[in-house]
């Protein structure tokens, strides 16, 4: 759907090296592709691709090539009335790094001065292993560049692992998406150049166990999203790595045990929520086809990326190191929860744990950070539930050059004062009818009592249980209900709530609902 796409990179002019020509342009001069993406309002890009340090060195040190280059990809973009070119150049020796910078101020002087609107983007590896990009000298001649944002498991893996690793947690290696942003942002990219590309396909391998992380015994191969849903869904049972936020298969196969690690819709909202809350210029796709027909991934982009998205009225929200990890140094970043509905926003700390006096969390009462400070917060003084005065809050994040800690963990969840309780309350999750069991709690938030309104077409027994949002179960009791009408009070007063927000769920035989209240 070219009409959710900003920019459609076309794969690729395969680069000569020695000469700057091309092997093969893949029918630029006639594909239908690029007449669709500029239809819909696309921006097209001509993506040029040299692989391997022997390649690349003899380009970058051949300028009566680049020149060459130079000229063609002009001539390309004009006969296409395309947009602009990015550059793919993989597998880049270290010593070629002020040579990228010359040839990357070159290209980007002449395009520009022959197609004054023409754009030049570059793909940067997702971890920079041999220093090869002069990240200052690149940062005003490029327009975009976007992380190569997979790869940190791939076939030679000596462990089963995320293709497109988002946190650490306890299990997995220290290079992952979160590292690589921040690595690129304290480099000097502008945040709003730098965008995460993300991958619609992983890989599989044989692995010793279904254990995670488990040791492979071969590569398999790569596996599209596609594929996945093709043979793997609803055949195996799709698993859920909470460290990595990662989704997986594990299942036997002629007696030996395989595993597939592929993101998909679920794996890809939190990579998207990431972008999002590290303010970066957006998301990249390799590659376009690799959903071959399923339209969820479409869907989600235009849920997370579009006019027409809608926020959640709740969600658990981290520092960059997920759940399970610390967070990163040298972190300069803010994003804004909000409610769309206008209500108002609760906003409860399960876990805060930050260096005392050196790295902060500040949350500030409205869209932007020049909003009224409702506090700032640092060491182990857990800031407990915060609550807006309208229907959002930012919070924003700092961290210096030393010294991580685990971070935060919230919940934060869209209130109103005063519910009555024949409304259905909608995203709040608090009037619910399902089979033979409806619902109604208020107020929300609550105090030390809950009324609970049930209406039941039989005599059954009824169970509510309160939790925190860790999980940890605070009430539990079981109730006799009659036909009919069925009100009661929770005292939770002799139980010691702390002010946060409570999962409460109330359940029967075959019906089971779920809500979220806030206790002030």
């Amino acid at each position: 759907d070219f009409s959710l796409l900003s920019t459609f990179s076309y794969f690729s002019y395969e680069l000569e090296p020695s000469t700057g020509s091309y092997n093969s342009i893949h029918y630029w001069k006639t594909s239908n592709s690029i007449n669709l993406a500029k239809a819909a309002g696309c921006k097209v890009e001509l993506c040029v691709t040299n692989f391997g340090s022997s390649n690349n060195t003899i380009f970058l040190t051949n300028t009566s090539a680049q020149q060459t280059f130079i000229d063609s990809i002009i001539s390309l973009i004009n006969y296409r009335d395309a947009d602009g070119v990015n550059i793919d150049f993989e597998g880049i020796d270290g010593s070629m790094r002020n040579n990228l910078s010359a040839f990357m101020i070159d290209l980007s002087t002449q395009l520009k001065a022959a197609i004054p609107q023409a754009t030049v983007t570059m793909a940067i590896f997702s971890v920079d292993w041999n220093n090869v990009f002069d990240i200052p000298t690149l940062d005003p001649v490029v327009d975009q560049f976007i992380i190569m944002g997979y790869g940190y498991y791939y076939s030679g893996s000596s462990k089963a692992g995320p293709t497109a690793e988002l946190y650490k947690g306890t299990l997995w290696s220290n290079y992952n998406l979160v590292r690589s942003i921040n690595y690129y942002l304290n480099e000097g990219v502008t945040p709003s150049k730098l965008i995460l590309g993300l991958p619609y396909y992983g890989y599989e391998w044989q692995t010793a166990s279904d254990a995670v992380p488990s040791n492979t015994i071969a590569p398999i191969g790569s596996r599209t999203y596609a594929y996945v849903q093709n043979n793997y869904a609803g055949t195996y049972t799709r698993n859920w790595d909470q460290e990595g936020f990662n989704p997986y298969f594990a299942f036997q196969s002629g007696g030996d045990w395989m595993q597939a690690w592929v993101d998909d819709e679920i794996s890809l909202e939190h990579r998207y929520e990431m972008v999002k809350q590290k303010d970066i210029g957006g998301i990249g796709i390799w590659a376009l086809g690799y959903d071959d027909g399923y339209t969820a991934l479409w869907e989600l982009i235009k849920e997370e990326f579009t006019d027409c998205a809608t926020s959640s009225c709740s969600d658990t929200i981290y520092d960059t190191g997920g759940p399970f990890g610390n967070h990163y140094n040298n972190e300069d970043y803010s994003f804004t929860i909000a409610s769309d509905t206008g209500t108002k926003i609760a906003l409860s700390f399960n876990t805060f744990y930050l260096e005392s006096g050196y790295d902060s969390l500040w949350i500030y009462d409205g869209p932007v950070t020049g909003a009224p400070l409702i506090g700032g917060y640092s060491g182990q003084g857990n800031p407990g539930t915060i609550y807006s005065s309208g229907n959002s809050l930012t919070i924003k994040f700092f961290s210096d050059a030393a010294t991580t800690e685990n971070g935060w963990e919230a919940a934060w969840l869209c209130i109103v004062d005063t519910i009555d309780t024949t409304t259905n309350t909608g995203d709040q999750n608090l009037s619910y009818t399902k089979r033979d069991l409806s619902c109604v709690l208020y107020p929300n938030p609550f105090n030390n009592r809950i009324q609970i309104d049930l209406s039941t077409n039989t005599m059954q027994e009824i169970h509510i249980v309160v939790s925190d949002i860790s999980g940890k179960q605070i009430f539990n009791k079981t109730i006799q209900t009659y036909l009919g009408e069925n009100n009661m009070i929770l005292n939770l007063s002799e139980h010691l709530f702390q002010q946060g927000i409570y999962n409460v769920t109330i359940s029967s035989n075959d019906v089971k609902n779920h809500y979220q209240v806030v206790k002030y």
